[in-house]
């Protein structure tokens, strides 16, 4: 999601992933594992569940979740907390992924 100088006030709730933060001749790369975003006039405001910087994100701990996750879903009966938890283990691998093409650049 990009947000131009001059956007109305928006929240969004922010999925597992990477933000990237470009301000002040500056750029810069976080994992956030959730939360929200808000942008209000010149503002952007992030409340994550966690955040790191992607240098400093414990890729070898995302994958053990990952695992953990999976190894969970057979347990699980059918039925929206199953369905939320598959996406959210998508959203996991594809952060994965992600980072493991970054980080070996």
């Amino acid at each position: 999601m990009g947000v131009l100088a001059g956007h109305a006030p928006i929240v969004s709730a922010l999925r597992p992933g990477i933000v990237k933060v470009i301000a002040d001749g500056r750029d810069e790369a976080f994992v956030v594992t959730g939360g929200f975003a808000e942008f209000s006039g010149e503002e952007l405001t992030i409340l994550a569940d966690t955040a790191d910087r992607v240098e400093d994100f414990d890729v070898a701990a995302l994958k053990d979740i990952i695992e953990q996750r999976e190894q969970h879903l057979p347990t699980m009966t059918a039925g929206e907390e199953l369905d939320r938890e598959i996406a959210l283990l998508d959203q996991f691998r594809t952060l994965h992924q992600n980072l493991t093409v970054t980080t070996a650049l």
